[in-house]
């Protein structure tokens, strides 16, 4: 096969991606190959796939660390920075690179290590927005709750100026800061469930 495919002028990648990519890579290698024995013109290289494909990649999902529930999609990761962080760094979480995360302290002193995303999955228990000690000046706060098993997840902050009582979740201009210990990635929960290959048939 490697002659087949160095005849078509194929090549593997010189640098070692993650291994669904190799897989990927030669997946796609086998696709080109199968269509130009039946076409004998192939527009797109795998190599040319392979790249494309890699510069687009599969989201990582933030999980409630509890019970596994569906919290967040990667792709809604921002960077809402409060004047309030006692450290600030930049970490590379949920497959993005660049995410930060502060360290933050409520008025009882306990601190949690938070990022912030656009978008959650996660719901209010019947509060009202408060608008004291908020991280976040010009937002009003609510806490966030995993709606599958009610774990404390972290804070949906709203502007000021629309953080009514009927309006239950942050509008598009609110956002979402989660608690970095209560939330796994999919990716690292998927890697736990591997079956070692010594138990494998």
């Amino acid at each position: 096969m490697l002659k087949g495919c160095r005849s078509l002028g194929l090549d593997y990648p010189r640098s070692q991606p993650p291994m669904a990519y190799s897989i990927l890579y030669h997946i796609l290698q086998l696709v080109v190959i199968l269509i130009s024995i039946v076409n004998k013109s192939v527009s797109h290289t795998a190599r040319e796939v392979y790249h494309y494909v890699a510069e687009d990649p599969v989201p990582d999902f933030v999980l409630c660390r509890e019970c596994g529930g569906d919290l967040a999609d990667s792709h809604y990761l921002v960077n809402r920075l409060s004047p309030e962080a006692l450290i600030k760094s930049n970490q590379t979480l949920f497959g993005r690179e660049e995410i930060e995360v502060q360290l933050l302290s409520n008025p009882l002193g306990i601190q949690f290590y938070v990022f912030t995303t656009s978008s959650a999955k996660c719901v209010s228990i019947g509060e009202n927005w408060h608008n004291d000690f908020s991280w976040f000046p010009g937002y009003a706060w609510k806490l966030c709750f995993c709606s599958q098993c009610g774990s404390h997840v972290g804070w949906m902050f709203e502007p000021l100026k629309t953080a009514t009582e009927d309006r239950s979740l942050p509008s598009a201009e609110g956002f979402y800061a989660l608690v970095l210990d209560s939330v796994i990635s999919e990716t690292f929960s998927n890697s736990l469930l591997v079956v070692p290959k010594l138990y494998r048939n």
